[in-house]
C-alpha cells in the first residue's frame, strides 16, 4: 500500500522533536536557574534576596520544569495525534478495497 501524506507525517515529527527540545530546554533550567540566582545576578539590577538566591533558584527551576514538561507532553501528543490519523485513513481504505473485492 502506498504512503499517503508525508507532509502531516512531517508536521507530526517536527510536533515531535519540538516536544523533546521544549522537555531538554526545561531540564536545563533546573541547573541554569540555581546557579544564576546563587551567582547574585538579581543583585546587579537591583533585587536583593538576602542569601535566598539559591531557593529561589531552585523554585524556579522547578517550575520551569514542570510547565516545560507539559508543554513538551502537549506538542508530543499533537505529533502522535497526526500519526494516529494517517493510520485510521490508512485502516479505513484498506477495509473499504477490501469489503469491495468480496463476492
Amino acid at each position: 500500500m502506498q504512503k499517503r501524506y508525508r507532509a502531516l507525517n512531517t508536521v507530526g515529527t517536527i510536533f515531535r522533536i519540538l516536544g523533546w527540545i521544549a522537555l531538554a530546554v526545561s531540564a536545563l533550567s533546573l541547573i541554569a536557574f540555581p546557579v544564576l540566582f546563587g551567582s547574585g545576578i538579581l543583585e546587579q539590577v537591583g533585587v536583593d534576596l538576602g542569601g535566598l538566591g539559591i531557593v529561589v533558584g531552585i523554585a524556579a527551576g522547578l517550575a520551569v520544569l514542570v510547565v516545560g514538561a507539559i508543554q513538551a507532553l502537549i506538542l508530543m501528543a499533537i505529533g502522535d495525534l497526526f500519526t494516529v490519523m494517517i493510520g485510521i485513513e490508512e485502516n479505513t481504505r484498506a477495509t473499504v478495497i477490501m469489503l469491495q473485492q468480496k463476492p
